[in-house]
């Protein structure tokens, strides 16, 4: 049986960065977004691929994965913080702007925190169309 302590990082910072991940995001802000990182971030989508590294790299993935984007609705779910990493659920929506398409999206991030930012996001997504 073992337990999992929670250590001095609490659950507040977290959803901070959350909240503004999710303004960034809405406004479609890639800049905003990839400040929200540290300059050697990784972030891992596809368990199966590398990951991509660095706030710029970071950055244009955000801008060109945003780009076809509108009507995008984000809510922060349940958060847990276990030392300075955070598990949290994400609910997202939005339309595919060139062919109307709504896409719906139910996820975890796993995002271990330096500070104020993130120095690596692994993202797990379940995701409907129509």
């Amino acid at each position: 049986d073992r337990t999992l302590r929670r250590s001095h990082v609490n659950e507040q910072p977290a959803r901070t960065w959350l909240n503004a991940l999710a303004r960034a995001w809405q406004t479609k802000d890639a800049a905003a977004m990839a400040a929200l990182f540290t300059e050697d971030a990784s972030e891992q989508v596809d368990p199966f691929k590398t990951p991509i590294h660095g706030r710029e790299n970071l950055r244009k993935g955000f801008a060109w994965w945003m780009k076809d984007q509108q009507e995008i609705h984000i809510s922060i779910g349940n958060v847990d913080v276990i030392g300075n990493r955070f598990y949290a659920e994400v609910d997202a929506a939005w339309v595919i702007a060139s062919t109307g398409e709504r896409i719906q999206e139910r996820g975890l991030l796993v995002c271990d925190m330096e500070g104020d930012r993130v120095g690596a996001i692994r993202e797990f997504w379940k995701t409907r169309k129509g």
